[in-house]
């Protein structure tokens, strides 16, 4: 989930680990959020597993709590 306000993009690199059918790692960063400020909150996956849905695409404006990954846990 969203853990601010702001505009999801994919990370630093301009590449996102959160395709739907990709493993990451637990901490793995999934994109970030620009909050129109020098902050870049980072979108960490919570756990080991399998992304199995996405529900937002980049430069898609996100709210707080807002769901984001689906992660199927292993």
């Amino acid at each position: 989930a969203a853990q601010s306000v702001g505009v999801f993009q994919p990370n630093a690199l301009g590449r996102s680990r959160a395709e739907e059918g990709r493993e990451v790692a637990e901490g793995d960063v999934l994109g970030l959020i620009d909050t129109g400020g020098k902050e870049y909150p980072a979108v960490k996956a919570p756990c080991k597993g399998l992304v199995a849905k996405v529900f937002v695409e980049p430069g898609q404006a996100v709210q707080y709590g807002q769901p984001l990954f689906l992660i199927d846990p292993k």
